[in-house]
């Protein structure tokens, strides 16, 4: 049976932001890119391949016993990616991930969709981020957009796929009365591993943003894949515009 939203149950969106909202790809490699290039590597790399290594190194580094903030994580991504290359270690060499983050662009669609659905709910942004970062990015990208809340690995002192981004949301909201009951939260996110996996282990309905969707290549990205039966979204859409769209043509 087809799935359907009854968007006017939801009270607040929630939503990833790097990958979802942030073209972080694009992002990505352009400092790699430029990586390469002051570094003189001549090897042939492809996107593909520089993004799964991304993949790998970022899971690498937020997996460990003792929480990191996010600056140190894309420090240990950039160092990693040093090494892969063999290169000599540098400040430059070890900064250039987090440095370029707030050149990330967001995509053409985010903000135009972000204003119209803040008309309709709540928003809150739950980021694998540290403040300080996201805020620069809000101010550049999002042109000063205010979220509802804003949930960070830097405030709950985790990462997801864990679950504590999503209860310590669940749990503000309640305490906030914007929601009685779990059903009036909807998570919005282009990663399956990070977003839509804690997603179905919480029973919380998500809308998957597949930006990949029209790339030629069928490669995971810059995030782990996962498999099918770990996800359950309502709704598919290839941009936020999509769900924007949806939600005015049922009103």
């Amino acid at each position: 049976m087809e799935k359907t939203a009854q968007w006017d149950q939801y009270k607040v969106l929630t939503f990833d932001c790097y990958g979802t909202l942030i073209d972080w790809e694009k992002g990505i490699l352009k400092a790699l890119r430029e990586f390469l290039s002051r570094n003189n590597v001549s090897k042939e790399v492809s996107d593909d391949e520089l993004l799964q290594l991304y993949a790998k190194f970022e899971a690498e580094a937020e997996h460990v016993p003792t929480w990191r903030p996010y600056k140190v994580i894309l420090e240990s991504v950039a160092v990693d990616f040093t090494k892969h290359f063999q290169l000599a270690e540098s400040e430059e060499n070890k900064e250039f991930v987090w440095r370029s983050l707030g050149d990330w662009p967001a995509f053409p669609d985010t903000l135009e969709a972000l204003q119209f659905l803040k008309s309709k709910y709540k928003l809150a942004a739950l980021s694998n981020i540290d403040r300080s970062l996201f805020e620069e990015t809000r101010l550049r990208q999002f042109n000063g957009l205010e979220f509802d809340y804003i949930v960070t690995a830097e405030d709950v002192h985790s990462y997801k796929p864990a679950l504590k981004h999503f209860e310590r949301a669940r749990e503000v909201f309640k305490n906030d009365g914007v929601i009685t009951d779990d059903k009036q939260q909807l998570h919005i996110a282009q990663s399956l591993y990070h977003d839509h996996v804690p997603s179905k282990k919480l029973n919380l309905d998500s809308i998957w943003i597949n930006r990949r969707e029209e790339k030629a290549s069928s490669a995971g990205g810059a995030t782990l894949s996962v498999s099918p039966d770990l996800v359950n979204p309502l709704l598919t859409f290839p941009t936020l515009a999509g769900v924007a769209s949806a939600i005015k043509q049922a009103s």
